[in-house]
């Protein structure tokens, strides 16, 4: 159960929170302006293997730093150029895994019109891995069309990193369609991610539907429903801060390698529940049934989350309870 859990915590990350850090801000009373938040300490009730995020805000730069109960550290880096666009992540540990090997940064490259055109990856074993973003825009729609396959050459094979992803964004770059084409070389394998997202009249993520495919032949598929709590500025702005003009699409698409690796899985702010059903074939005649739901308790200071209850079942695997809590740190 503690693995599961773990993943769950980089995914759900922003409703944990818990330690007491020598922040060189002042706590104050709460204000209405979530711009004057310079640094935020998430506290995680469960344990694993990190139980306290802490975010600290720099115009060129924002640090989401996560702590271990042994008081062990690791931090990931986001920079930010003269227009305010993301232009490097940094990770001390891991980005993503992929292939026995860790993402450790990627630089962001713009063109003219400001539209994502290449990243840059160093990994662990090689550097300057590129991608490359090939943008089409029309009048209310964008597709985005990502080469990965630069990830083989003679000296240096990821298999499976071998991609070609599609994504289609409305005009705010709101993420709809999200498909990722896997091509492992060494074996001959092709699998196939599909994404849609459905959005209410006020542009928040209700559901995503998402299909799995192995060599042509349907493997997983569920809904992924979402109810949202009231709004919660400072996370919306959090999740912002972060990404910057990549905020509505990157990390919640295929973009990023390794989805328990997606800080914000779906956009939007706070939630009441995140429920998962669906079925995955296991390569057995008869597809087993998968369901995760998980439901969160927010406790609220007029719009200001301060804590949350977290109950997490995943059908066969029993239930986890545990409660975080959320501390803000204000500029003066």
């Amino acid at each position: 159960m503690k693995p599961l859990l773990t993943t769950i915590f980089f995914l759900f990350f922003f409703t944990s929170c818990q330690k007491e850090l020598n922040a060189p801000v002042v706590e104050v009373t709460l204000p209405s302006n979530e711009s004057r938040v310079s640094s935020l300490v998430i506290s995680n009730g469960y344990t694993g293997d990190y139980d306290s995020t802490v975010f600290r805000y720099t115009r060129d730069k924002t640090r989401e730093v996560h702590y271990d109960y042994a008081g062990d550290s690791a931090a990931r880096t986001y920079y930010y150029d003269a227009l305010q666009r993301l232009s490097r992540l940094e990770d001390d540990k891991a980005i993503y895994y992929t292939n026995n090997d860790t993402a450790k940064s990627v630089s962001f490259f713009y063109d003219s019109q400001g539209e994502l055109t290449e990243t840059s990856t160093d990994f662990h074993a090689k550097s300057g891995i590129k991608a490359y973003y090939n943008n089409n825009i029309s009048a209310d729609t964008k597709t985005v069309i990502i080469y990965d396959t630069s990830y083989r050459g003679l000296s240096y094979n990821l298999d499976w990193a071998n991609r070609i992803i599609y994504v289609t964004l409305k005009a705010d770059n709101t993420l709809l369609y999200d498909s990722c084409i896997y091509f492992n070389y060494a074996s001959g394998h092709i699998k196939k991610v599909v994404s849609s997202y459905n959005y209410d009249g006020d542009k928040e993520v209700t559901s995503i539907d998402k299909f799995t495919y192995q060599d042509n032949e349907l493997f997983g598929w569920g809904t992924t429903t979402i109810q949202r709590d009231k709004p919660a500025p400072v996370f919306e702005a959090l999740r912002k801060k972060l990404y910057h003009n990549l905020a509505n699409w990157y990390q919640t698409s295929s973009a990023m390698q390794n989805d328990s690796y997606q800080p914000f899985p779906v956009p939007g702010g706070m939630f009441k529940s995140i429920k998962y059903k669906g079925s995955a074939s296991s390569g057995l005649p008869l597809s087993r049934d998968v369901i995760i739901d998980v439901v969160y308790e927010n406790n609220y200071n007029n719009d200001v989350l301060e804590k949350s209850v977290v109950t997490y079942d995943m059908s066969g695997q029993g239930i986890a309870h545990y409660s975080n809590d959320i501390r803000y740190y204000y500029s003066k």
